[in-house]
This record gives structure tokens, sequence and C-alpha cells, in this order.
């Protein structure tokens, strides 16, 4: 994941052959006009990464990264299937 200080670029020249990391994600939502706070970690016994809470206008997100497009799709039930 890339730290924030080097987001700002990465977000514009990367989209959309890249999947956003949470900062990028932020970045995103902030660039679209939204209020974005990043918050807490949070776990879910679903998942098998840990989360963290973003609260977007108002309102809490929770935010899951996986290392990679495979693995979220199985996770997810998709089985690596588009």
């Amino acid at each position: 994941m890339l730290a924030s200080a080097a987001c700002g670029t990465y977000c514009r020249d990367a989209l959309p052959d890249h999947p956003l990391d949470l900062p990028c994600l932020i970045e995103a939502l902030r660039a679209s006009g939204a209020t974005v706070e990043s918050g807490e970690a949070v776990e879910q016994p679903f998942f098998s990464v840990a989360g963290r809470f973003v609260r977007v206008n108002g309102q809490d997100v929770q935010v899951f990264q996986y290392a990679d497009e495979a693995g979220a799709r199985r996770e997810a039930g998709l089985g690596g299937r588009p």
C-alpha cells in the first residue's frame, strides 16, 4: 500500500488500471466533494482481512482491502470468476 504522502499523483495517474488503496479511495471521495474522515480499525468474522471505518458525509462505511482481486473474489464466493 502506498503512503498517503505519495498518493496524489498515483491516484490520478493509475486509475482505472489499478485498484484503489485506502488513501487513494479517501482522496477520490474528497475530490468528488465528499467529506471524509478515516476512523478506527474494524474486524468482521466473515472477512479474512481487517478493515477500517471511514466516515463519508457523516455516515460510517467499513472498508476492507485485499492484496489482490483474486483473493477478494474468492472470499466473496465468486471463485475468481468475473
